[in-house]
């Protein structure tokens, strides 16, 4: 009966360290590397709407930023926007 105990927790034992073996192996150094572009302005305030609609699977909203210009003579306002689909 010992016998069969310790045989079943060694296959437990088993079974839970394969479970680590075959995990993915991720290369955190191996991404493409993004570098901050140079700005003009200090972003001060977010503000996003959305609106969901589950049975379009669709989404829509708005997005107010409040900046400051960190120059004077500040006249355009880059930023970046993602399409979704």
């Amino acid at each position: 009966m010992i016998f069969l105990r310790r045989f079943v927790l060694f296959l437990i034992g088993i079974i839970f360290i394969s479970q680590f073996s075959f995990a993915q192996k991720i290369d955190v150094y191996d991404r493409p590397l993004q570098s901050e572009r140079s700005r003009n302005y200090d972003a001060i305030h977010y503000r996003v709407q959305l609106r969901f609609d589950e049975s379009q699977k669709t989404f829509w909203g708005e997005n107010t930023i409040r900046i400051s210009p960190l120059t004077d003579n500040f006249t355009d306002c880059i930023l970046d926007a993602e399409t979704f689909t």
